[in-house]
């Protein structure tokens, strides 16, 4: 079991590179960034379920995760800097499989992957991790349509502009982006 003070995560080792989850449960201490999660999701293992619509992921099976190069101390010349999230997107491919093994896991598995597509938990646009072939957790399947981008794009300005600290945008990310959403104008 992976202790992460109030997430928990119960997993067992299928390989050195996939784990499967048998139990996840949160408690209520939203503020904390869990630095673990998933590493790797095998084809219809695990059993995720997002809320309110498929807006919000698990957070046993999506906690979200900081990239640690980004901090407010280097927070001009890394998310606001240009070009500099693009250059940390993953490539298409990587996308598509992430894509595929997220649907699975959320019980989408089947459904048409172009009425999905991937989300980051807390968006590389705020310091998110951008996730690996072995680590999905900054990552869900968000449904095609969905007005998070709008918030991570207002958020990140006033991140940016420095009226809104990195590390309060990251957690209330990873709380609700929608009510975070609300807040800056963007729902």
């Amino acid at each position: 079991m992976i202790m992460m003070r109030r997430w928990w995560v119960a997993v067992s080792v299928v390989t050195a590179a996939a784990v499967t989850v048998v139990g996840c449960s949160a408690g209520s201490d939203a503020g904390l960034m869990a630095q673990a999660g998933p590493t790797a999701i095998p084809h219809g293992v695990i059993r995720c379920h997002a809320w309110a619509g498929g807006q919000l992921p698990d957070p046993g099976c999506s906690p979200g995760s900081r990239n640690a190069a980004v901090s407010a101390a280097t927070v001009r010349r890394t998310v606001c800097a240009p070009g500099w999230v693009d250059a940390r997107r993953l490539p298409a491919a990587m996308v598509n499989d992430q894509l595929k093994s997220l649907m699975t896991a959320y019980g989408y598995g089947g459904m048409p992957l172009d009425r999905f597509a991937v989300a980051y938990v807390v968006p590389l646009e705020v310091g998110g991790s951008p996730g690996t072939a072995g680590d999905l957790s900054n990552l869900w399947p968000v449904p095609a349509g969905s007005k998070m981008p709008t918030t991570v794009a207002l958020v990140r300005g006033r991140v940016c502009a420095g009226t809104m600290q990195l590390t309060a945008a990251q957690n209330q990310f990873r709380r609700d982006w929608r009510a975070l959403g609300r807040t800056v104008g963007a729902l």
